[in-house]
């Protein structure tokens, strides 16, 4: 949202429509930098291979829990996320079951038991 402060009605008019035009172009016509990024690492096979293993490592997924389960998890288990149940999708993927199995119990207000295992 812009203003402008102008004379008389019709410079207004006449102002508002030059920005709407500016900021048309600017968004019909993204920036260059993003794509020539993109495919600046996905044609080099050293850069890509690096970039896919990096992705890996830095992916994350929040798993709706609170601190309090968290905790618990992380206690009797050695199930570990942050705080605030972000935990990594490499790791939730290798142990599923396990985590899937807790976080049931937990959100049913039931104790955890060992036959998640």
């Amino acid at each position: 949202m812009q203003t402008e402060v102008c004379d008389d009605m019709e410079q207004s008019i006449a102002i508002t429509s030059q920005l709407h035009r500016i900021a048309r172009a600017m968004y019909n016509s993204p920036p260059l930098h993003g794509i020539l990024l993109v495919s600046t690492i996905l044609t080099d096979p050293a850069i890509k291979e690096l970039w896919i293993k990096e992705v890996k490592v830095g992916m994350f997924c929040f798993s709706g829990l609170t601190a309090e389960p968290v905790v618990q998890l992380a206690r009797q288990f050695h199930v570990y996320m942050t705080t605030d149940g972000r935990i990594r999708i490499e790791l939730w993927q290798s142990m599923m079951r396990k985590p899937a199995c807790f976080f049931k119990r937990i959100s049913s207000s039931t104790s955890l038991s060992s036959h998640c295992w």
